[in-house]
């Protein structure tokens, strides 16, 4: 063996073939195809016992090792015909390209697609792949076949890679406009050669602007996060198991002074509306709401006569644990007496699994059941808050609920529910319209949001 230097560097003088193809060897050194669609082998549109190869290139690396990597182009479709069907077992054929080179074995000098047929076995294998070829596919013959369809196809190809360095950029500072001319349709960018799950980069833009960016996995094309030319935001394609946007920390920052910032400690998110207060527990940041909100579509009937609590609205909401929520309810409930015997309307809730310790929320809003009505805001209770005239009548009370619940370290439902001291109604409604809100704040230990002193 000698040092040997590859003839297009010199003048003068003749270099064997084998020096051409060391050269080679150091662009492509691994048997492959050289672009993703070259030497596709796919089943006839009407099938029959042919299949077409596609137009395309391969680089084949030789045996022996020192002979360098053989490069070959196929200038168009080829169609390759397979053999006839064993009558009662099935085989598996490989087809592939061979390179034959008498410089080193044979007297055959050429490059050539073959089919090698398989053995007609219970449980075929396909033919090894020869020395000096590429594999391109696969071919499962069932017994008695007249002919290939797409399914009995399995490609075989696989990428060259290559000895040139990657190299990353650092140091330096860019300024000015970084710009892609004549980027005006798609094009891929391989970042993974991987047999298992091939994953390029697409991009598409227009007049040198990024407009679209997404990666493919397993010829699947998935949108990624970006920003285009208009710094309009898009967010990753949501699926059942990952989100579009998904805050993971649970953990808010605690100094700086980031207007802008969105956080999320594990119930609730926070956005930072400006940058004057620092990012603490207890300032710079406030609420992202996230509401729940029920509202009957419809007059609901509840059962008159009876002095048991009822539904307000047919549901009940599961919270989270350990967290802090705000409620409000607003809504009428309608009743008729049937006797002049004074009666008392409470709105209270129904909950399972809340510290024991916790009043539920604030009660108010009281209706003098004739003319007007109006609100008001007192001490946690879930006592009186109408009473009717002593005379037998239809009365209308009007109610709004505010306050706060505070869950414990486990799942906990709710239920606003309503009820009268006295059963003597023949008749017992919620107004259509009534509603009910409830947000998350916090944790079931916070006391206090934004830059309290």
């Amino acid at each position: 063996m000698a040092l040997r230097t590859p003839p297009s560097w010199l003048q003068n003088g003749s270099h064997p073939a084998e020096n051409d193809r060391l050269t080679t060897r150091a662009i492509y050194n691994s048997t492959g195809i050289i672009g993703a669609t070259s030497l596709a082998v796919t089943a006839q549109a009407v099938p029959n016992m042919t299949v077409n190869v596609a137009s395309g290139w391969c680089a084949i690396v030789g045996t022996p090792s020192n002979s360098g990597t053989y490069v070959a182009y196929n200038d168009g479709t080829t169609v390759l015909t397979i053999t006839t069907a064993d009558p009662s077992l099935p085989r598996v054929d490989r087809i592939v390209v061979t390179v034959n080179d008498s410089f080193y074995s044979g007297a055959t000098n050429n490059v050539t697609f073959q089919v090698l047929a398989g053995t007609p076995a219970a449980s075929p294998s396909a033919p090894a792949t020869p020395n000096n070829s590429i594999s391109l596919a696969t071919i499962a013959v069932a017994a008695l076949a007249t002919s290939v369809v797409a399914g009995n196809i399995t490609d075989t190809r696989s990428l060259t890679t290559t000895n040139l360095p990657v190299l990353p950029i650092t140091g330096g500072t860019l300024t000015g406009s970084l710009t892609t001319p004549g980027l005006t349709s798609t094009s891929n960018v391989a970042v993974n050669n991987s047999t298992a799950a091939n994953v390029p980069l697409v991009v598409t833009g227009a007049s040198g602007q990024l407009t679209a960016l997404q990666q493919w996995r397993n010829n699947t094309p998935t949108v990624l996060t970006y920003i285009d030319q208009n710094g309009t935001f898009y967010p990753l394609t949501g699926t059942t198991s990952a989100p579009p946007i998904d805050l993971r920390s649970g953990s808010l920052l605690n100094s700086g002074t980031i207007g802008g910032a969105i956080e999320y400690d594990g119930n609730v998110a926070y956005l930072a509306p400006n940058s004057t207060s620092t990012l603490t527990t207890n300032g710079g940041r406030g609420l992202l709401p996230s509401r729940h909100f029920y509202a009957l579509s419809a007059t609901r009937t509840l059962t008159a006569g009876s002095t048991t609590a009822q539904s307000l609205f047919g549901v009940g909401l599961s919270l989270a644990a350990s967290t802090t929520y705000e409620i409000e309810i607003v809504g009428q409930a309608t009743f008729v007496t049937n006797t002049a015997v004074a009666n008392s309307i409470s709105v209270i809730t129904s909950y399972t699994n809340l510290p024991t310790s916790t009043n539920p929320f604030v009660v108010g809003g009281v209706d003098n059941g004739t003319t007007s009505s109006k609100f008001l805001s007192g001490l946690p209770l879930t006592g009186l808050i109408y009473t009717t005239p002593a005379t037998a009548s239809t009365y209308n009370v009007n109610f709004r609920v505010t306050g706060l619940v505070r869950t414990a370290a486990s799942t906990t439902v709710l239920t606003p529910q309503i009820i009268l001291s006295v059963n003597n109604t023949t008749s017992f409604t919620v107004t259509n319209n009534s509603f009910v809100k409830i947000t998350p704040v916090g944790t079931s230990a916070m006391n206090s949001i934004g830059a309290w002193a």
